[in-house]
């Protein structure tokens, strides 16, 4: 046992009480330690390889993902992953990027809810759907639910603004449309409560309106309804806004299929107001039941040129009860059809234009540039607006030319007087010679003369030589027959005659008495 290590062990008997002490080398004790000890330290040692391994699979199995989503994300978003923070903290704040825009996007489709809404029901009104599983998924989006498959479209045109019209003086004329058609929107839907669901939107200027009825019911009902509502919104926007409305309906549908052709014959029968004027109520199928079956309309080439001629003369009276028969075959009864009362309207303004450039007299340009504002003759928007436009250019064209006629004959008058004065020597002088010299029958002018002047022509031819002889009479010695010569009678008698008929005694009594 020199210098070697050794095991010592003892133990003690129970019996005998003695010990036995057994004493073994130190590496024979350790033999089974040290193998045990050997196999722990490679068992860790395998653990800490096969964990590493392990570790390694499961950490790429599960970090490539979060690197794919950080790259994506990166990419999408327009983020930079530096490093600088835990992948963690990136993806939630990726996230949180996220949702504040999908928040913006809702926000901003919310504001854009009504018009994605008014284009979808434009949509409708054109015909222009989409499959009906679609069709249905677009309407629940935007909440128009229907109730029944009954559809009617009703338009909505603005004829007078009453108390709005200060908007469109301000350069307000969009705001003033928007809040004239939303206030419209409500009270339609006020009105169709009980009976109907209304969905709006604006079409040219024009308030267009899907109306769904509850239930479907006998078409008399409807037609009722359809009556009482547009009678309560154009009672309540006349007394309360001073607004004047035309409202236009088509025909009712079962199906949504026909609203779009609702909606064509509610156009047809608005351009109807070309007819009947504004402010009315106009179903498509009156429409269809008034209208005149024939294709032509009433305005002969023998009343166009009589209206003319009337005209020209200055005429009102007449020109103004031409114009009164011409509408009332037109459109009394059964009126002509849109079409054709279009063609009349620009007809009779085109001969309103002919009429006037037919007026020859002086001045004809003043008149023109002052009476022929022709901008609100043909921007007529129907025939009774037409024809108080065609009676006011007729009085004013008239009335016109009776100033013209009256100041030309006041010249005329003036002409005829000199050449009187000029001519007042010559015996030929007389009324027919008058008439030929200014091209007019010794009737007429004879006539004029004496409306303007309140003297007969030959009165005043008389009254002048006259005037003269009793000069010549007074202040030289001439005799009775050379006075007579030297102021145009040819005849000593009918200068006796017509001098005592004046003067109430002879030429030559006047001049003893003058001398």
């Amino acid at each position: 046992m020199q210098e070697q290590q050794a095991a010592v062990s003892y133990i003690t008997s129970k019996i005998t009480g003695w010990k036995y002490v057994s004493v073994l080398p130190a590496s024979l004790f350790n033999e089974k330690m040290q193998y045990m000890r050997k196999l722990i330290w490679i068992s860790i040692g395998m653990c800490f390889l096969v964990g590493g391994v392990i570790c390694v699979l499961f950490l790429r199995k599960n970090y490539m993902p979060i690197q794919v989503m950080l790259q994506s994300l990166s990419h999408k978003f327009g983020l930079r992953f530096d490093g600088g923070s835990s992948e963690y903290s990136f993806l939630q704040g990726a996230i949180q990027h996220y949702f504040t825009e999908k928040e913006d996007m809702r926000a901003r489709l919310d504001q854009h809810r009504n018009t994605i809404r008014a284009h979808l029901i434009r949509r409708l009104l054109k015909g222009s759907i989409e499959k009906e599983a679609l069709l249905h998924e677009s309407l629940a989006a935007h909440h128009i639910e229907f109730s029944s498959d009954r559809f009617v479209v009703i338009l909505m045109s603005v004829d007078g603004f009453g108390k709005f019209e200060q908007y469109g003086q301000n350069g307000l004329s969009d705001q003033k449309e928007q809040m004239l058609h939303f206030i419209l929107t409500n009270v339609l839907v006020d009105a169709a409560a009980d009976d109907a669901a209304i969905y709006t939107t604006e079409m040219n200027d024009v308030l267009a309106c899907i109306v769904n009825f509850h239930k479907s019911d006998s078409e008399e009902r409807e037609r009722l309804t359809l009556h009482r509502i547009s009678a309560q919104v154009r009672e309540f926007m006349q007394e309360q806004m001073q607004v004047e409305l035309t409202i236009a309906v088509g025909e009712v549908y079962s199906d949504i299929y026909g609203i779009a052709q609702s909606y064509h014959e509610a156009l047809d029968a608005l351009e109807y107001r070309i007819v009947l004027g504004s402010g009315q109520f106009i179903r498509y199928r009156d429409t269809q039941l008034n209208q005149a079956p024939p294709h032509h309309y009433y305005f002969p080439l023998s009343v166009e040129q009589q209206l003319i001629y009337v005209v020209k003369s200055g005429n009102y009276a007449k020109a103004e009860a031409l114009i009164e028969d011409i509408f009332q075959k037109n459109f009394a009864g059964h009126p002509v059809s849109v079409p054709l009362a279009k063609c009349l309207m620009y007809n009779m303004a085109s001969t309103m234009l002919n009429t006037v450039d037919e007026v020859s007299v002086t001045g004809k340009r003043s008149l023109e540039a002052h009476l022929l504002d022709v901008e609100p003759l043909l921007s007529c928007e129907h025939v009774p607006q037409m024809k108080e436009q065609l009676k006011e250019k007729l009085s004013q064209v008239c009335s016109w030319i009776q100033a013209e006629k009256r100041d030309h004959h006041r010249y005329l008058i003036e002409d005829v007087q000199r050449y009187i004065e000029n001519h007042l020597h010559d015996p030929n002088l007389n009324i027919s010679m008058i008439g030929d010299v200014f091209r007019m029958t010794p009737s007429y002018i004879s006539r004029l003369y004496k409306d303007h002047t309140g003297e007969a022509l030959l009165d005043t031819i008389n009254r002048l030589r006259l005037a003269e002889a009793k000069s010549l009479l007074k202040h030289n010695k001439l005799t009775v027959n050379e006075v007579a010569g030297r102021v145009g009678y040819a005849d000593v008698s009918t200068f006796v005659r017509t001098f005592k008929k004046f003067e109430g005694i002879t030429p030559g009594a006047f001049q003893k008495a003058a001398q």
